[in-house]
């Protein structure tokens, strides 16, 4: 089983792959919880489709408001979905400017 931890050190893995070496450049550090999230209820899945999402969230402001609200609703939508895709799909639709 893994751990928090786990999924945490696989997240920044994957965002060095993708260029970034930390969360100091990132506005909100809501965003890194929900893709946690995402890797702990889809660990085996592409990153490029997980970073996309965090790349718009970040865009957008999606956790600049009432970043509570915005937390609860994503971790909702990964909670219940049965695909990544689903989840994803569902998380851009509440990100203003997109959905």
């Amino acid at each position: 089983m893994e751990t928090d931890k786990d999924r945490v050190g696989l997240l920044t893995k994957h965002m060095r792959e993708f260029g970034l070496s930390g969360n100091a450049l990132l506005p909100a550090d809501n965003v890194l919880v929900t893709a946690v999230a995402i890797l702990d209820k889809f660990p085996d899945s592409q990153f490029g489709q997980i970073f996309y999402w965090l790349l718009q969230a970040l865009r957008f402001g999606r956790y600049s408001g009432s970043s509570n609200t915005a937390l609860d609703e994503d971790l909702k939508e990964i909670a219940t979905a049965s695909a990544l895709q689903a989840a994803l799909a569902g998380m851009l639709g509440r990100v203003d400017g997109i959905g």
